[in-house]
C-alpha cells in the first residue's frame, strides 16, 4: 500500500494522468494523512500541492477544502469532495438539458462530452444532427445514435465546448476549441460550456490558478 507522501509527491509532478486520477489519489493520501499526522504533516503537503500544481483546478478544489487544522472538518470536507469527484450525474444532466437542439458541434472525444452525448441520445431521446470537422472525431462518434455531418463545429446550433476549468463568465480550453467558440458566439450559437463542477473555481482558488501553457481563456 503507497505511502499518503508518496500519493502526493507523485500528484505533484503527475502531467500525463487523467485528472480526476489523479486528483482523486492526491484526496486518498490527504485521508490518509488526516488519521496520521495532520497537524504537522497534511496541512503543510496540502499547501505544497497547490503551490506545486497550480494548473490543475480539480487539485487546487480538494486542497482548498484541507486548508484547516482542524482534522474532522478536513475529513469530512475531503470525502464529500471525492464524492463530488466521482459523481458524473452533471455530465448526463447537461446532456439532458441540450437534448432538444437541432444541431450539435463536436470538438472532442473527451470523457465528459460523450457523456453529454450519450445521455441527450439514450435518455433524451435526442436527434440532433452532430457537425465536426475532424474525421477522427466522426468515426469516434460512430457509436452514438445521431447522424453525423463533415461541417465546422461553431455552425451547429450549440457547440459543446469541453474546458478545463471555469468561472461565472469564463472557461479555459484549448487553443482550436476557444477558435471554434468565439466564431460561435459571433454567430449568435449558444455555447455549451463542459466543465466538471469542481474546477469550477472559487475566488480564492481563481487567485492562484496558473493555466497550463496550451490553454486560453474565453470570455462568454
Amino acid at each position: 500500500m503507497s505511502h499518503p507522501l508518496e500519493l502526493l509527491r507523485d500528484a505533484a509532478h503527475d502531467e500525463w494522468s487523467d485528472p480526476v486520477d489523479m486528483t482523486r489519489r492526491a484526496a486518498e493520501g490527504l485521508l490518509k494523512l488526516v488519521d496520521q499526522d495532520w497537524m504537522d504533516t497534511g496541512l503543510e503537503a496540502a499547501r505544497m500541492l497547490r503551490a506545486r500544481r497550480p494548473d490543475q483546478p480539480l487539485l487546487l478544489a480538494i486542497t482548498e477544502r484541507a486548508l484547516d487544522p482542524d482534522p474532522d472538518r478536513v475529513r469530512r470536507a475531503l470525502q464529500s469532495a471525492v464524492s463530488e469527484l466521482e459523481d458524473e450525474t452533471w455530465s448526463s444532466d447537461l446532456g439532458l438539458r441540450n437534448a432538444h437542439h437541432e444541431s450539435m458541434g463536436v470538438t472532442s472525444l473527451g470523457r465528459s462530452t460523450l457523456s453529454v452525448l450519450e445521455a441527450a441520445s439514450q435518455i433524451g431521446n435526442s436527434r440532433a444532427q452532430l457537425f465536426t470537422d475532424r474525421r477522427a472525431i466522426s468515426k469516434g462518434l460512430g457509436y452514438l445514435n445521431f447522424p453525423i455531418s463533415v461541417a465546422p463545429p461553431e455552425e451547429a446550433v450549440a457547440l459543446l465546448a469541453p474546458g478545463v476549468a471555469s468561472t461565472a463568465s469564463r472557461f479555459w480550453t484549448t487553443l482550436r476549441i476557444a477558435d471554434a467558440a468565439l466564431k460561435a458566439k459571433v454567430a449568435g450559437r449558444q455555447i455549451v460550456v463542459i466543465v466538471h463542477p469542481l474546477a469550477e473555481l472559487s475566488p480564492l482558488n481563481r487567485s492562484v490558478y496558473r493555466p497550463h501553457r496550451l490553454l486560453i481563456d474565453v470570455t462568454l
